[in-house]
């Protein structure tokens, strides 16, 4: 069952071609909110990244906001601790096979692939880049968290 939600911010929360929130992300921020599930944001720290989050008030939304250097499996996993959870209730939502994708397939988190945009065609070459779920829309997490 889940529990808690992993995002990754560039793409999958954030269209940094349109500098803009992805339509429907605070609605749907806000529903998890309401109905208790532990969110977490994780990404690489760019120039301005935090001030952009903090900017578009995201830290309001989430438990844990993590801006790192280059994430990595340990990212995941200390939200994953610091909620208390076990990855099989967390799921982990990115546009990245390669990345997000194949962290939280490692970690044991059920995986989200938002296929859109500039890593749509990224498709997976091995087993653990292969996502749980395939999501064009953030509104299609509603089906299955």
């Amino acid at each position: 069952m889940t529990k808690a939600l992993i995002f990754d911010f560039g793409r999958t929360v954030y269209d940094k071609d349109n500098k803009k929130l992805f339509r429907g992300v605070i609605v749907f921020l806000k529903y998890c909110k309401r109905n208790g599930y532990k969110l977490a944001l994780i990404s690489n720290d760019e120039p301005g990244r935090r001030e952009l989050i903090n900017d578009l008030n995201l830290g309001g939304y989430f438990d844990k906001i993590i801006v790192t250097k280059e994430k990595g499996e340990g990212d995941f996993r200390k939200c994953i601790s610091d909620f208390g959870l076990e990855p099989k209730d967390v799921v982990v939502i990115g546009d990245r096979v390669k990345k997000e994708i194949k962290i939280g397939n490692r970690i044991g988190a059920v995986t989200a692939w938002f296929k859109h945009g500039k890593y749509a065609r990224e498709e997976p070459k091995e087993d653990d880049e292969k996502p749980d779920h395939i999501i064009i829309s953030l509104s299609q997490l509603y089906d299955f968290i």
